[in-house]
């Protein structure tokens, strides 16, 4: 079954063992940018989230982070 988690006015089509594995990252309840923030260990759930995103959303998750972020 697909939900649709609202994040930052992005609709993210989710699966229920996606919404778990999101519901325990901390970043979400420190008000702070998830995509920005969320853990490397996560880029493989994200990258199939991607389907379905909008391409600033699509930007922001397949772009490398620098040294300075």
């Amino acid at each position: 079954m697909i939900s649709y988690l609202d994040l930052d006015e992005n609709q993210l089509r989710t699966l229920p063992e996606e919404l778990n594995q999101l519901s325990l990252l901390k970043e979400l309840y420190l008000g702070t940018n998830p995509w920005i923030s969320f853990p490397e260990s996560l880029n493989p759930l994200l990258e199939k989230m991607l389907y379905g995103q909008s391409d600033d959303v699509k930007k922001i998750v397949t772009q490398k982070k620098t040294a300075a972020d």
